[in-house]
Formats: C-alpha cells, sequence, structure tokens
C-alpha cells in the first residue's frame, strides 16, 4: 500500500531517483557476491561456479521470508547438506551471522544516508563520510531504519527524509536479507575449510571438485 501510495503521488523524476537508488543497491550486492567467490576460489580452493549453483537458488528464501534469523535452520540444512560445512561450525556460525554478520545492512545504511544526504542539500565531506563508515560498522547490527535515522540527526539531516524511502523499503528489506544470509553461507564455508572441518569427500561440492580432478588428470600431458 505504502509503495502504490508513493508512485500515484511521485514525479517520473523522482521515481528516476529511487530507480537509480534501488540499481545501486543491487549493483553493490551483486559486486560484494562476486568477491565472495573470488575468497572462495583463492582461499578455499573451491570452483566459485559450484558455490554460485549451490547458493544461488537457496536466495530465494531469503528474499521471500525478507528475515535472516526465519532462515537459520534452512542455512543450516543447506551448510551440512550442499557444502559440507561440520554441524559444529554450521550451528555456531550460522545463528550468530543471522545477529551480526549485516553486510546488507551495512552498505544500504550508508547509500541511503549518502543519498538523503544529497537530496536534502547536506554536504558530507571527508571526515563526515569517514566518521559514517565508522558509525554504520558500530551500529550495524540494529534495525536499519533505527540506524538510518539516527546518522541523519548525527549529520544535521532531518528524520522527516525516510519518507523518501518508505515506499520501497519492503524491496530493501528482502534484498538486504539475501547479502546477509549469503555473507552467513560464505562465513561458514570459509571457517569451515580453515579448521579442517569442510567435507570435501562426500559434499556435493567435493564431489565437483573430485570430476574436475579427475578430468585434469585424464587430459594432463
Amino acid at each position: 500500500v505504502s509503495m502504490a501510495l508513493f508512485v500515484f503521488s511521485c514525479d517520473a523524476a523522482t521515481l528516476a531517483v529511487l530507480a537509480k537508488y534501488l540499481i545501486g543497491f543491487i549493483i553493490g550486492g551483486a559486486t560484494l557476491y562476486v568477491l565472495y567467490m573470488v575468497v572462495v576460489l583463492v582461499v578455499g580452493h573451491i570452483s566459485p561456479i559450484t558455490y554460485f549453483r549451490k547458493t544461488c537458488p537457496y536466495l530465494l528464501n531469503p528474499l521471500m521470508t525478507s528475515s535472516s534469523t526465519a532462515c537459520i535452520p534452512m542455512s543450516i540444512d543447506l551448510c551440512k547438506k550442499k557444502l559440507g560445512v561440520s554441524n559444529k561450525i554450521a550451528s555456531f556460525t550460522i545463528p550468530l551471522g543471522a545477529s551480526v554478520s549485516m553486510n546488507g545492512n551495512t552498505f544500504c545504511v550508508v547509500l541511503t544516508v549518502v543519498l538523503l544526504a544529497r537530496m536534502c542539500g547536506g554536504n558530507l565531506d571527508f571526515g563526515a563520510c569517514v566518521r559514517l563508515g565508522v558509525m554504520t560498522l558500530l551500529l550495524g547490527i540494529g534495525h536499519p531504519i533505527m540506524v538510518i535515522a539516527t546518522l541523519l540527526v548525527a549529520n544535521g539531516i532531518p528524520v522527516a527524509a525516510l519518507g523518501f524511502v518508505v515506499g520501497i523499503w519492503d524491496i530493501i528489506d528482502r534484498l538486504m536479507a539475501v547479502f546477509n544470509v549469503n555473507a552467513s553461507l560464505f562465513t561458514s564455508l570459509i571457517v569451515s575449510k580453515s579448521e579442517g572441518e569442510l567435507d570435501m569427500a562426500g559434499s556435493l561440492v567435493g564431489a565437483d571438485c573430485d570430476a574436475a580432478h579427475r578430468i585434469q588428470e585424464k587430459y594432463s600431458v
């Protein structure tokens, strides 16, 4: 309802700004996902294509539920059955990640504050941007709306500016859940690998890696 009212009450120029905001948010999340796959390849020595194939379909769950906490049981199950993460690691990192691993929240807060500051004529210099980054990291475990409101007040921007993004906040909230859950999955995989708790032989990830090694040995000179 809030989205419908917003669309009917705004002109095309305002909607274009919001479209750019959404596109920027999606590009940020996609960049973060690519970075995860690079780390999976370099640190975990696991095919990033395999990681993408195993995790990407599952991310529809946080997209629909809009909650990292609601996805905890399914995330643990995915880590154990699809990624080969041990139960000891998954049972610790996934619940912890649902509370503190808020990568999506963090860059959403920064992006939103910068957007609203510019719309209200605020000038965020280098020092203000540094303070914004530090405060976002410290407040990242809180609710994004409350964190954004706090940062707006700290930078002299009226809290009423939040009304500009309320109409599309449901979309933002769902995307944040996707980015947060993906961060928890990635962290669980890397931690399990570093602690020697990753089942490379029995997991589907291990099966894919073994198949790749067999092909490499077959066609090697």
